[in-house]
């Protein structure tokens, strides 16, 4: 039914302003579309390429069939130097077809536009006018009225801006802003900057159909396609310095950059000057690239170029404009259909505007992850396992049915995993530490071509309510390796469906298997069945897929890595671990507060979502410490180097400055950043425990250099000597009584931070555990004995603080705490079994009371260590996995031990597989 009340004014009528005029007509709202030129059809231009998920909405408009009928699918892929050599040969077409049903499309533009322009009606091609330049829009609480240059006007509801590049609506839109408040911030009147000169144009095809090259230079590269009557080519060259001005060219000016080219290949036997002067249409312009802040203001709104203008060498912004195109549609048929014989008032349409904005540069949308990603289309991979996200990513109109013309091939076999594992077999399910059935079978990953393009068991098995109610039970999950600052931020975010469906999947699944929650019926498939295909089919995918500044995916990656390390822990977690820490540096999560004053895709990154991608790099850290810490590999991770600062405080007031924190080049200023911390309450927690983990770094790497030979042992003398100084330092600054295990009820210390807090008091229990074993006395027949006890007393601290823990709280905190359980209860127990001479029990001046209270308190704090493993090995596998390791079964099969002598302590096994376990 349309609606009488409501009008939309389209300004602009190219492919987007058409395809906004066949998803207005199709919603059953009324709409005028206004074109500058004399005519709809001009043969002008070059080449449109149209995506998979573009197609699919072209066949909501009824277009399909007969675009196929004049497009020319592209199929073979080869990458030039501009000397001729080929440096890339690939099926990244034939890759797309088979897992999205079409392969990219080459149109000529004119034939494009045709052809949608004649699928309308009589009735509406009235609609359609030309010969309409805009020169006014004036806005009111009812509508907006638009003037064009002969003097007519137009009154309608809204007026949607597909007016491209130059867009004369962006421009007027922008008056209007700054004529209701000068001082406002608003977006230059050029908005974007030009770097390249482009000269496109059409000829005919000297090729067989279907080619897609690219070739490649400094600071030139051209882009050629072909179909069976007509190829095309975009000659990029760099300008001599970027510009936002408009620039207009002659004739001459496109011959002269013609000459540049001419001894460029297009294909293997063809060059330039061989289609050169064949050309049926030629020209030049400046590729102006880069994304407005503002799309909207009050009533008008902007699609396709005029609100972002970027990738055009992978022919993007077409698709692009027809995503923003069905974004915008989806929502205004929604609320319009609420109140169909109403307007709409100026409040609730800021309120679509805005939302559409935020969706389309959303991680749920490819907007932002196709910037990103532009410099990569010459590598199969990133076309394979970065863009084909993006194109699944797709959405349609939400209020046409049609039949889906997108078939892909039955079974999802696009994944990194697959292709290396033809060379080097990767861990299935069966692969994992792990003694269950598994229901995993490869129909599992069966997956219908859809919006959300999701290829794992949807979170939609449960109902919505559980779905909310697992989120909710998310947050109380190891808290301190949270990859999510917010909850109120998220839960926000969620309930606006700005979560990518994996992602959510992820969670409630994980959620659901350590919660021990199971949805209702017997139909479903198992939490196990789930998460083995989790874990297996997207052991590498998921981590190329993050290497765009792509939250949802990031999360994902190390969601799985997490739960991995230590549900399954193995060589095959501990790969993962590195692959997530690597990737993290290629996008530079390492030095995010750097980056986003050099680069523009992370400048316009809001501070709420670089909290949480903060947050996410300091989790990050964490499971670099523990993974490479328990297996006494190097960290990843150049503490010296990072440029990241501490989560900060979203609360804090607008006049406060809060101040950054950083982990300091020198770990000796660890505790001036500890002092800092503690203006910042709300943080601080975070904070030490960052600052904790840091210090238990130091001394791993001490570990590391405690048998380094020669010359080299001075080295690892004054590193100790260091890591030394640096703990006592860090334990001197920490507020009074953050290291009494016991809560302190007084400040009304919550549970849950008192759990925080005993954390960071066993990471600098176990550094001073680490310090011992690597006291250098051990090994000297004079020492040994000082420095035993140095090694006893620091297992025993390990255990005060054990003896507090609640065991309702093993689910909150991070379970690598597991290692240093583990440690002490080794050093503990091989305490109790050994023998010590009568001359050192009299020189101790032990009596037997004395002797037999030590020995009781060492058993008792040897039962606590077994039994916190036992709880959190009744969640995690690695504490299981810890607490019945050969190890201890050998430690728990001797009753006595020889006396400690250095020799036996410094090579016991005990002693090494204390950090290799």
């Amino acid at each position: 039914m349309g609606n009488s009340a409501f009008k939309v004014i389209v300004v602009g009528g190219g492919p987007v302003g058409l395809a906004a005029a066949h998803a207005l007509h199709l919603a059953g709202i009324d709409f005028v579309v206004l074109e500058r030129r004399p005519a709809i059809v001009e043969d002008k231009g070059a080449s449109l390429i149209v995506h998979p998920h573009t197609l699919r909405i072209l066949h909501q408009f009824g277009l399909l069939e007969e675009l196929l009928l004049r497009g020319a699918e592209l199929h073979h892929h080869l990458s030039f130097t501009a000397k001729g050599r080929v440096f890339n040969e690939g099926t990244r077409y034939t890759r797309i077809r088979e897992n999205h049903g079409y392969p990219p499309v080459a149109f000529h533009r004119a034939e494009l536009i045709e052809i949608m322009y004649k699928a309308f009606p009589p009735a509406v091609k009235e609609k359609i006018l030309t010969d309409k330049k805009l020169v006014d829009i004036e806005t009111n609480l009812d509508g907006v009225k638009v003037t064009c240059a002969d003097g007519s006007t137009f009154e309608g509801s809204i007026v949607i801006g597909a007016d491209g590049v130059h867009s004369k609506t962006r421009q007027l839109m922008r008056k209007l802003a700054l004529k209701e408040n000068p001082t406002r911030d608003w977006d230059s009147k050029n908005p974007y900057t030009a770097t390249y000169q482009l000269l496109y144009g059409t000829f005919p095809s000297p090729s067989a159909s279907g080619f897609g090259y690219d070739i490649q230079e400094k600071d030139k590269a051209i882009m050629y396609f072909s179909s069976p009557d007509r190829g095309w080519f975009f000659l990029y060259r760099r300008l001599p310095q970027p510009t936002k001005e408009r620039a207009s060219y002659t004739d001459k000016d496109v011959e002269s950059v013609a000459q540049e080219f001419l001894e460029f290949p297009l294909t293997r036997t063809v060059k330039v000057k061989d289609v050169w002067p064949q050309m049926l249409g030629a020209g030049l312009t400046n590729l102006e690239e880069g994304i407005v802040q503002h799309w909207s203001l009050g009533r008008i709104v902007l699609v396709g170029d005029a609100c972002h203008k970027m990738t055009t060498h992978l022919g993007l912004g077409f698709n692009n404009g027809i995503q923003d195109v069905v974004v915008l549609c989806n929502s205004l048929r929604k609320v319009i259909n609420t109140a169909p014989n109403e307007s709409q008032n100026t409040t609730a349409l800021t309120q679509i505007f805005e939302r559409y904005q935020a969706v389309r540069m959303s991680s749920l949308c490819s907007l932002k992850g196709d910037v990103w990603k532009s410099g990569f289309e010459t590598q199969d991979l990133f076309m394979r396992y970065v863009m084909a996200p993006e194109f699944r990513k797709g959405r349609i109109l939400d209020y046409v049915s049609k039949e889906e013309p997108m078939k892909a091939r039955p079974h999802h076999s696009d994944s990194l995993e697959e292709d290396l594992s033809r060379k080097e077999p990767l861990p299935s399910s069966r692969d994992h530490v792990s003694h269950r059935p598994s229901t995993f079978s490869p129909s599992a990953t069966n997956h219908q071509v859809q919006s959300s393009g999701s290829q794992f068991p949807s979170h939609l098995r449960f109902p919505p309510q559980q779905v909310e109610y697992l989120l909710g039970c998310y947050f109380d999950i190891v808290q301190d390796a949270n990859p999510i600052f917010s909850k109120e931020l998220f839960l926000r975010h969620y309930q606006s469906s700005l979560f990518s469906e994996d992602l959510i999947s992820t969670i409630v699944i994980i959620t659901a298997k350590l919660t021990g929650f199971t949805a209702d019926g017997d139909d479903h498939p198992s939490l196990d069945s789930s998460l083995d295909l989790l874990l297996s089919s997207s052991l590498l995918e998921d981590d190329l897929i993050g290497d765009i500044p792509s939250l949802d995916q990031f999360r994902k990656a190390y969601l799985l890595a997490f739960y991995e390390f230590h549900q399954f822990p193995g060589h095959h977690s501990w790969l993962r671990v590195g692959r997530v820490t690597r990737m993290a540096y290629r996008i530079g999560l390492d030095r995010l507060d750097h980056i986003r004053t050099l680069y523009p895709d992370w400048s316009t990154v809001s501070d709420e979502e670089i909290q949480e991608w903060r947050s996410l790099w300091w989790c990050i850290y964490r499971l670099d410490t523990y993974s490479n810490l328990s297996s006494g590999a190097p960290y990843l991770i150049d503490d010296t180097v990072i440029n990241t600062s501490f989560v900060r405080s979203l609360t804090t007031q607008p006049s406060e400055s809060p101040q950054e924190l950083y982990l300091p080049p020198d770990s000796e200023d660890l505790s001036k950043v500890l002092v800092a911390a503690l203006s910042a309450p709300n943080t601080l927690l975070k904070s030490v425990h960052n600052i904790t983990i840091a210090t238990l770094r130091q001394t791993g790497l001490v570990i590391r250099r405690m048998h380094l030979p020669g010359s080299q042992e001075c080295i690892a003398t004054a590193k100790f000597a260091k890591a030394e100084r640096q703990l006592a330092t860090i334990r001197l600054a920490l507020p009074t009584g953050w290291l009494n295990p016991r809560r302190n009820a007084f400040s009304n210390e919550s549970h849950v931070d008192h759990h925080a807090r005993m954390i960071t008091i066993f990471h600098l229990r176990m550094a001073q555990l680490l310090l011992s074993i690597a006291d250098r006395g051990l090994r000297q027949a004079d020492e040994w004995l000082v420095s035993w006890q140095r090694v006893l007393e620091a297992a025993q601290d390990i255990a005060t603080v054990a003896d507090q823990w609640d065991s309702s709280f093993c689910l909150t905190v991070d379970p690598a705490i597991s290692f240093t359980i583990f440690t002490a209860l080794i050093f503990l127990d091989l305490h109790r079994k050994t023998t010590i001479t009568v001359e050192e029990e009299h020189h101790n001046n032990n009596n037997d009371d004395d002797n037999n209270l030590s020995s009781d308190e060492t058993n008792h704090h040897i039962s606590i260590l077994h039994l916190q493993l036992q709880h959190f090995g009744s969640i995690w596998t690695l504490p299981r996995l810890l607490k019945h390791t050969s190890i201890l079964r050998k430690l728990q099969s001797i009753s006595r031990w020889p006396p400690l002598l250095s020799p036996y302590l410094s090579n016991t096994v005990a002693f090494r597989s204390a950090f290799t376990s």
